[in-house]
């Protein structure tokens, strides 16, 4: 058989199913393969946003978690991205 049939009677949804990376989320977090020292920071971080926005926050503790994750820790960034995200819900 020629190339260019071979080619043509190619089903792309097929090899686009077979992708491997198709089902992770950079975004989302895995804690059970974080270090001990890192879930330590992502817990004292959750309870510093949650003194300084409040326990009442319409965001839920993954997504703040999630924001300490993108901003490497880093407390006020994460207070800052929750003051702006609680308030635009």
């Amino acid at each position: 058989m020629s190339r260019h049939r071979a080619v043509r009677n190619l089903n792309i949804d097929d090899i686009l199913d077979e992708d491997d990376y198709e089902e992770f989320d950079q975004d989302q977090i895995d804690e059970t393969e974080m270090s001990n020292e890192d879930l330590d920071k992502l817990d004292d971080g959750l309870a510093h946003v949650y003194s300084v926005i409040g326990d009442d926050t319409i965001l839920t503790a993954r997504e703040i978690k999630e924001a300490l994750w993108y901003y490497y820790f880093d407390r006020e960034e994460a207070v800052n991205w929750a003051l702006g995200n609680a308030h635009s819900l």
